[in-house]
């Protein structure tokens, strides 16, 4: 008689260890991403994990000491996920305390700069305008400097890649997304 593989002890351990080494793997990355050091958030490994936790949750083990670990790897993969969900939501709020203390340190030093170019003021005046609109769609009060630190750098990055003097930056919300997106500005008909 062979034994199936929920019965299949090496296996499961097997795959015990890569679920657990892959969440210590999330773990360090997020810590990363949360302070800034990597750009993008490990969104596929979390994935990866979180479809690696739903199956070994369906999955009867037989070996009580292999689902006492699993118990254990699974409670913490689900505390750490709780953790970088819930800091995630504060990052896009913008009351993430170490983005905060951050925030306060580049602008007491921003602040001591020389005063702005008139280009400059322009690009502030218009950060300030999508930050209103930005607010807006959103439906709540949010940080600047999380907003200059998160939002402005796209629409940088948006400008630079059309590279035409004619664009207009809006704020769109598209169902439960709110997105920057860059139209042509209308020439005036004579």
């Amino acid at each position: 008689m062979a034994l199936t593989s929920l019965q299949d002890t090496e296996q499961i351990e097997r795959q015990l260890k890569e679920f657990v080494t892959l969440t210590d793997e999330l773990k360090i990355k997020y810590e990363q991403y949360f302070l800034g050091l990597i750009k993008e958030e490990p969104f596929q490994m979390r994935e990866k994990a979180k479809k690696m936790a739903r199956d070994y949750y369906t999955t009867a083990i037989q070996n009580a000491g292999l689902k006492f670990r699993f118990a254990q790897a699974l409670a913490k993969y689900n505390t750490y996920s709780t953790l970088w969900d819930r800091t995630l939501k504060q990052i896009e709020e913008g009351s993430y305390q170490r983005d905060l203390f951050k925030a306060r340190l580049r602008s007491q030093s921003h602040s001591k700069t020389a005063p702005k170019t008139s280009s400059e003021r322009t690009k502030s005046k218009e950060i300030h305008r999508l930050y209103d609109d930005y607010q807006k769609a959103l439906g709540k009060k949010l940080d600047f400097g999380a907003f200059e630190r998160n939002i402005a750098p796209k629409i940088m990055a948006i400008k630079e890649r059309t590279k035409e003097k004619d664009i207009h930056i809006k704020i769109v919300r598209e169902g439960e997304k709110i997105r920057v997106k860059a139209f042509r500005k209308k020439e005036s008909s004579s």
